[in-house]
């Protein structure tokens, strides 16, 4: 089973939430040239895009679904890529320095220390409840 798949097969909802979402960041985009530049030229070409899944979604459903799952599949590695640094950032910003700070400090929560004069490692837990309580969960 894999984590992430790609939804091959989307429902009406799900293409339409997709035409509305293009509209809207395509729209957004075009929005933020013109602030930024000034000129209508750097945001024509997103604001001529931006109708573009609507409108296919309103002509033609199967190629809109084509639209759709050809982005699920160009976002796929982005995603990965992006989930994994987030990952790896928190490991090695937050885990392990904690993990240090615990080993400079004597603290071995696992007690995986050696300790050549014992016998065993068991450790002798007391028995706090009955045994026969174990059959009642309640």
């Amino acid at each position: 089973m894999a984590m992430i798949r790609i939804n091959k097969n989307p429902t009406v909802t799900d293409l339409r939430v997709f035409a509305l979402v293009w509209l809207a960041f395509f729209t957004l985009l075009g929005v933020m040239a013109y602030v930024r530049t000034g000129t209508h030229g750097t945001a024509l070409p997103f604001w001529a895009i931006a109708p573009v899944a609507p409108i296919v979604g309103w002509t033609s459903r199967p190629l809109l679904r084509l639209l759709y799952v050809g982005m699920c599949y160009a976002a796929f590695p982005i995603g990965w890529v992006v989930s994994m640094a987030a990952l790896a950032l928190l490991y090695f910003v937050v885990i392990t320095p904690i993990g240090r700070v615990m080993l400079l400090f004597g603290h071995d929560p696992l007690g995986r220390k050696f300790l050549p004069q014992t016998d065993t490692y068991w450790i002798k837990r007391p028995r706090q409840q009955p045994v026969e309580r174990y059959l009642r969960q309640f």
